[in-house]
């Protein structure tokens, strides 16, 4: 349906003064468009305002057809991976990734099943119980990822996350990723200034 996926309509973002002009996008379920623009050019603003982070100065964001522009951050549902995996060093690998579902009331049991099952998802069975300080680049962003999937988002946003990593692996990370928002079937916007990652992982591509 027309409906479906997340869109944005004359979507105006700034710090009380417009940054650019208003954008308008739809992402259907199961899609990743990418955003590919040069460093300062508010691809991080954009994200941001679509989360619900900082207001909107115009236009709406539509997720599923409902307008949640004014939404609060919590009510969107929105996943968010950032360019550093800002992963709590204080927790295991296992209770980073039920962070999500623990603050949705979930029994820690619960939580920790749940959480375990997307470790083997994203190729990391057994890492539950490691601190985080023992994982390399990858199986941090890896972890990120996994966070951010296990609320049941609606939506996901990934702002520049593999660019801390070497190609070899920002290009098998970006695949891996690409096949799990398929699978997820929700729609995702990542945001770059490298159009060979812009490429490998999207599935339209918004030149900024």
């Amino acid at each position: 349906a027309m409906n479906d996926g997340l869109r944005l309509d004359d979507l105006v973002i700034g710090y009380g003064t417009p940054l650019r002009d208003p954008l308008s996008a739809r992402v259907e379920h199961g899609c990743i468009l990418g955003v590919l623009g040069p460093s300062g050019c508010g691809k991080s603003t954009l994200l941001a305002t679509i989360a619900g982070v900082i207001p909107a100065l115009g236009g709406e964001v539509l997720l599923d057809g409902r307008a949640i522009t004014d939404a609060r951050i919590d009510e969107r549902r929105i996943g968010l991976v950032f360019q550093e995996p800002l992963l709590f060093d204080h927790l295991s690998v296992v209770d980073n990734v039920a962070y999500g579902l623990r603050r949705q009331r979930l029994p820690r049991a619960q939580a920790r099943e749940r959480a375990t099952a997307l470790l083997d998802w994203i190729g990391l069975e057994g890492y539950g119980h490691r601190s985080i300080e023992t994982l390399s680049g990858g199986q941090a962003q890896r972890v990120a990822l996994a966070r951010a999937i296990a609320p049941g988002p609606r939506a996901l946003l990934l702002d520049e996350h593999f660019s801390a990593l070497d190609a070899p692996l920002r290009r098998r990370l970006a695949l891996e990723t690409r096949e799990r928002i398929e699978s997820l079937g929700i729609p995702a916007i990542h945001v770059t200034h490298d159009p060979d990652e812009a490429a490998l992982l999207c599935s339209e591509i918004l030149s900024w």
